[in-house]
């Protein structure tokens, strides 16, 4: 059996398939949320315990059931992300991608860049991708930024409590706004426009590549289950369903609705981006898959 594990903006979900794709069980908790003074968090500590409750529950289903779980896939919301020190350790909650705080950081930066940022990101001026929540912790916790080791969205930072692995796919490195989907790698003009420490942005792999052994210490099993990079939810799903079709659109409702199209390559131009779509890559290690989305947040 395979095990997927979504945590989104209103739930935290695992779903057991067999090999041939019928879910098997299907379990979920609601996702977290703290709000303080205005701003919200998604605690840490509290979802990795929702994780691991999820876990344990799937695994001792399968066991009864005489199933053997072989791979487990997290994906997650995109924006949201997580500092780590050299110790790989949170070094604070989870600022969620609908966080308005950082809007005013993105106004001042913003100013005459967006058609710079667009050509170099494929990306428009939202201000809740990763690059801004970065800042708002540059500004406000200095402390904090000295510290991060790394920076990983928020569905790798729990494949990395679980491997020890520190790594990110190609769609969650493109909602960070440092990443150019054309040269498919860290944007050496993005990175010097908002003026981050490169050393923070973790190496990008596949969709679907091994990061590692599950760590049967976390779960208290004897599996040699392993862990691979999943990616931003929409896309996942996107992929999952056969979406990255030639001439095929996808209609995704959620916490947010996105209009999904299929392209033959990376593209941009002047009418997507006054149209307020965004272009990107959802890249296996068989296909690169690009698309064009219009989102109603």
């Amino acid at each position: 059996a395979l095990a997927g594990i979504d945590i989104g903006t209103s739930k935290i979900r695992c779903v057991l398939y067999n090999t041939k794709g019928l879910s098997l069980l299907n379990n979920s908790f609601k996702t977290p949320l703290i709000k303080k003074d205005g701003e919200y968090y998604n605690p840490t500590e509290e979802i990795k315990k929702i994780l691991i409750k999820l876990l344990n529950k799937t695994f001792k289903f399968s066991k009864k059931n005489n199933y053997s779980i072989k791979g487990i896939c997290i994906s997650s919301v995109g924006e949201a992300g997580v500092p780590i020190d050299k110790n790989l350790n949170s070094l604070m909650d989870i600022i969620p991608w609908y966080d308005q705080r950082t809007e005013i950081i993105r106004n001042k930066i913003i100013k005459n860049k967006e058609d710079y940022i667009y050509k170099n990101t494929g990306l428009n001026s939202d201000h809740f991708y990763s690059v801004y929540k970065i800042l708002w912790i540059k500004k406000n916790n200095p402390k904090i930024y000295s510290k991060i080791y790394k920076w990983l969205p928020v569905n790798d930072y729990y494949a990395m409590r679980l491997t020890n692995n520190i790594s990110t796919d190609y769609s969650q490195a493109m909602r960070t706004l440092l990443f150019n989907p054309n040269k498919l790698n860290w944007s050496k003009e993005m990175i010097n426009l908002f003026e981050i420490n490169k050393n923070i942005l973790p190496k990008i792999i596949n969709a679907g590549e091994v990061k590692g052994v599950l760590n049967n210490k976390i779960i208290n099993l004897n599996s040699d289950c392993i862990v691979s990079a999943g990616g931003h939810d929409h896309f996942v799903g996107i992929y999952g369903i056969g979406g990255f079709r030639e001439k095929t659109a996808v209609n995704s409702m959620g916490s947010a609705e996105a209009l999904a199209v299929t392209t033959k390559k990376y593209l941009i131009n002047k009418k997507l981006k006054n149209g307020k779509f965004i272009s990107g890559i959802f890249k296996t290690k068989s296909k690169k898959n690009f698309y064009v989305v219009g989102s109603i947040l």
